[in-house]
């Protein structure tokens, strides 16, 4: 066995563990083992196509240095999902301009598969290029219609979702049709998208999809609610852990108010506190701020949680890469806790302000009490 295989082999024994160490371990010796290995990670990873590899991707994703270029585009039209998507997410960010003008043709071109279209541009997501911004929004207006394709929704909400990273929020119209329509997958990564995406018009189509028959939806607007954070979303939050039908969704609504008022919140036995801290404090709130723990939201608190509280600290790094844009989780895996609180210690962020993928935003109107 050649020493690429043995370090392919030592990944994929790793990825087959709890051990997230032992596989970062792995696949960072075969991302700096350069282009040759890169080369047979792929063909691994091709000849498998049946088998998730999650390890092999992330070497794939790391792709990133001009060499890995010649070696990545040809597996581009590969039969496994992961490959394509983790190919085109290491193109996109190539520093050769062959990288991301092969990512900006895959999305425009008409001929391509739906899913290939959908994947370049979930790879675009984050990148700030004009060609990359001009490109999603020529796909946005050609997929304002509905086209008979299973996977449209995906295209759209994708390109939607990145477009949002760049500060442009024009999608959300596009996207509120989804909230009604088509299957509950389709409705729910609509709704889902709405973490990252917003305009005036949110507060009240979020509401509306508390109200959806599938728990799936219902479920996938309790996040976007909690990060806006008024008053408002706190409220509708409250009502959905008392009346959902679904006990996951009414646990997860009932955490994510407490995360807004800053109550530690776990199950149905809470409710009665939870009821009486909103009938004490919920109408000193002030309906302009975004809350989190209580008072308005500060980059320094999370921080503080994220770094303090190591059972919370998965989902407070992924509130953290929502909010400034920053991948704290992927920083925390390669290079550990101190390296990610580092990694936004300097980012800007406005206290009280709604913040997606760090720009801040103005709080939209909300929806009357009903």
């Amino acid at each position: 066995m050649t020493a690429y295989g043995r370090l392919i082999q030592e990944a994929l024994a790793a990825e087959a563990t709890p051990d997230t160490e032992r596989t970062e371990r792995a696949v960072r010796a075969l991302a700096a083992a350069g282009p040759d290995a890169l080369r047979h990670v792929l063909t691994v990873a091709d000849e498998q196509a049946d088998r998730h590899h999650p390890a092999l991707y992330e070497v794939v994703r790391r792709g990133t240095y001009p060499e890995a270029v010649p070696v990545l585009i040809p597996h581009a039209g590969s039969v496994a999902t992961g490959v394509v998507e983790s190919v085109l997410h290491a193109l996109a960010r190539s520093g050769e301009d062959e990288g991301p003008a092969f990512v900006v043709a895959r999305l425009t071109d008409r001929a391509e598969p739906f899913l290939t279209r959908a994947a370049a541009s979930a790879a675009l997501q984050g990148v700030s290029d004009t060609a990359a911004g001009d490109a999603l929004r020529e796909v946005l207006a050609e997929q304002r219609g509905e086209p008979d394709e299973p996977e449209w929704p995906l295209l759209l909400v994708n390109t939607a979702t990145a477009l949002a990273m760049m500060n442009d929020h024009s999608g959300a119209t596009a996207l509120y049709p989804l909230f009604a329509a088509g299957p509950e997958t389709g409705r729910s990564l609509a709704v889902a998208a709405f973490r990252l995406v917003l305009d005036e018009d949110t507060p009240h189509q979020l509401s509306r999809a508390l109200d959806d028959p599938s728990a799936e939806v219902r479920a996938a607007a309790v996040d976007p609610l909690f990060l806006i954070g008024s008053p408002t979303a706190a409220r509708l939050l409250l009502r959905r852990a008392a009346e959902d039908g679904d006990p996951q969704v009414r646990q997860h609504a009932l955490i994510r108010f407490g995360d807004i008022m800053g109550l530690v919140l776990n199950d149905a036995e809470d409710l009665p506190f939870a009821r009486e801290k909103w009938e004490e404090r919920g109408e000193g709130l002030d309906p302009a701020v975004c809350h989190r723990f209580g008072g308005p939201v500060t980059l320094g608190d999370l921080v503080e949680e994220f770094t303090e509280e190591a059972t919370l600290r998965a989902g407070v790094a992924e509130e953290l890469r929502l909010l400034t844009g920053v991948d704290v989780p992927a920083v925390l895996a390669r290079d550990g806790l101190e390296a990610a609180r580092r990694s936004v210690r300097d980012v800007p962020f406005t206290a009280g302000r709604i913040h997606k993928w760090g720009h801040a935003q103005p709080m939209p109107p909300m929806p009357p009490p009903g």
